[in-house]
């Protein structure tokens, strides 16, 4: 499995527009939404999705939120001064950017679309106010009157993709300046320091600058990705506002890769009949594609080269296993 540089997921799920945009005109919610071919499709943004994905990561796996610091003009950052990749997950896997002391970046190892409407969104909107507010407040003697509002709804099946680089995914190096303080280590002399889950080393590039790097061992690695492919495979909450949806997957398609490509992504279309199987076989035929299985949930779906499986779970514990 030497070759396997990515894993691919591409999954279809029941949702209403629950991540919002900005007002239109006073008390009128709207949807976030894309025009596209004469049509308009809406869509979850990806910073929503990162911020529901890391949440269900750290409720089911405990992966834990990486410090912040406060600085000059109120600036939230990353205290990658104190943490690194191995003290936190997901400094590991969404990346960063900070510039505390030093200016260090990294890309992130996963990338992610929008979740974006299979179906188009036809205008549909509802009317709500707060009757029973105003009920109890008339109750006690007070004053009220309902505070009326409308809301853009759209109730769709999403696309949603995600890729990851694992070679990237619990490796990172960073190149400073001597005394700086990065990864918990002072960059004063090349070192090796042991953590729980990995190390920091310290390299010599010139009189002035280092490499630090800091590793994850390899067990934990396997675990973290493990760990994301579960709760990606089998679905994480999108509740907002009290209205709960989730990802658990009507179709799913998983792909291992030697390339990080979100692969199925422009492929994954519906027609008349359901789920267009043609133009998933030929996001197959890819000189990159390694090994493919698909969940194929509530669609008829007749692809050549896959593994079929018949649950999540099951999708999952294939990919794992083959990873591991």
């Amino acid at each position: 499995m030497n070759d396997v540089r990515a894993i691919t997921i591409t999954l279809i799920f029941e949702a209403c527009a629950v991540n919002r945009d900005e007002n239109i005109g006073g008390n009128m919610q709207s949807i976030k939404k894309l025009r596209r071919r004469g049509g308009i499709y809406s869509f979850l943004s990806r910073a929503f999705m990162r911020h529901k994905l890391f949440n269900a990561l750290a409720r089911k796996y405990s992966w834990k939120p990486a410090p912040v610091t406060v600085g000059t003009n109120n600036v939230i950052q990353f205290d990658l001064e104190n943490n690194s990749i191995i003290h936190s997950e997901e400094l590991d896997f969404f990346g960063y950017m900070s510039t505390v002391s030093e200016t260090v970046v990294r890309k992130a190892p996963i990338g992610m679309t929008k979740a974006v409407s299979l179906e188009p969104w036809e205008g549909d909107m509802a009317f709500y106010a707060n009757h029973d507010m105003v009920a109890r407040a008339q109750k006690q003697g007070k004053k009220a009157t309902p505070n009326p509002f409308s809301k853009e709804e759209h109730l769709s099946l999403y696309k949603f993709s995600i890729v990851m680089d694992l070679d990237r995914i619990g490796v990172d190096e960073v190149i400073v300046q001597k005394d700086a303080k990065i990864f918990g280590v002072e960059v004063r002399e090349e070192m090796k320091k042991d953590f729980d889950g990995g190390y920091v080393e310290i390299k010599k590039l010139s009189k002035d600058y280092y490499s630090v790097t800091a590793k994850v061992n390899e067990d934990e690695k396997r675990k973290r990705i493990c760990n994301f492919l579960d709760v990606v495979i089998n679905g994480f909450d999108i509740h907002t506002s009290t209205e709960s949806w989730s990802t658990t997957p009507m179709f799913a398609i998983v792909a291992t890769l030697n390339l990080p490509l979100t692969l199925f992504n422009p492929y994954v279309k519906l027609n008349e009949n359901g789920l267009d199987s043609t133009s998933l076989t030929s996001a197959i035929e890819n000189t990159s594609v390694l090994k493919v299985w698909m969940y194929p949930g509530m669609f008829k779906v007749g692809v050549k080269g896959v593994d079929v499986v018949e649950s999540p779970k099951k999708l999952y514990e294939k990919i794992c296993a083959e990873i591991s």
